[in-house]
C-alpha cells in the first residue's frame, strides 16, 4: 500500500513552518525541503518525478549521471538552487537519490532529523541511531510504517563530515518491506 497522500501533509507542515524550522541552522545552503518536495511527494510517481526534474533541472548522461545514480540504472538531473548544484536521480528500482554537493554538515544533519521525525499521521517511526561507517560517513536513517501495510518508507542520509569533501551528503528514499 503506497502512501503518497500522507507525504503531502509532511511536506506542507515543513514548508509552512517558520523559516527557522525549515532551516534549523539558518543556513540557506541546507534545503532539505528540496528533497522532501521531490522525493517524498513523488515517491509513488516515477514519471511525475521525471517531469518535475525536467522542468527545473538539466538531464545528465554518461559518467556524471552514473555518479548521481550511485552506479545504478535510472535517470539523473542536476538542479541549481540559490546557485548551489544538487544531483537528483531516480533509479529503476524506484529509489530517489539526492546528492548534496556542498553545505554545512551539522546543518544538513539537523534538517534531515527534522524531516525524518515529521512522521505522517497514522504512521509509526523507527529511528536508527546515527552511526559512523568505516569510510567516515555519518549515517542517519528513519523508517515510516503504516500498520497493516506490506511496505514502509525508508529515508537515509550518508553525510561526509570532512570540511573539504567534494560531495557533502547523499539522501536516499524508497520503499522497503515492512518488518513483521
Amino acid at each position: 500500500m503506497k502512501c503518497k497522500a500522507h507525504f503531502a501533509g509532511v511536506l506542507t507542515t515543513l514548508l509552512l513552518a517558520s523559516p527557522a524550522a525549515v532551516h534549523a541552522t539558518g543556513d540557506p545552503g541546507v534545503p532539505i525541503h528540496l528533497f522532501a518536495e521531490s522525493c517524498l511527494t513523488l515517491l509513488d510517481d516515477a514519471s511525475g518525478f521525471a517531469e518535475a526534474m525536467d522542468r527545473v533541472g538539466h538531464r545528465l548522461d554518461g559518467k556524471l549521471a552514473q555518479d548521481m545514480l550511485g552506479g545504478l540504472a535510472g535517470k539523473a538531473w542536476l538542479v541549481n538552487h540559490d546557485d548551489v548544484p544538487y544531483g537528483f536521480s531516480w533509479t529503476d528500482q524506484g529509489m530517489c537519490r539526492t546528492v548534496i554537493i556542498q553545505g554545512d554538515a551539522p546543518g544538513i544533519a539537523a534538517e534531515f532529523a527534522l524531516l525524518g521525525r515529521s512522521v505522517p499521521t497514522g504512521y509509526t517511526m523507527q529511528e536508527e541511531p546515527p552511526s559512523t561507517e568505516d569510510d567516515g560517513q555519518l549515517t542517519h536513517a528513519y523508517t515510516w510504517h503504516k500498520p497493516g501495510s506490506d511496505d514502509a518508507v525508508h529515508l537515509r542520509l550518508s553525510l561526509n563530515m570532512a570540511p573539504t569533501a567534494h560531495v557533502r551528503g547523499i539522501v536516499l528514499v524508497g520503499y522497503v518491506p515492512a518488518e513483521p
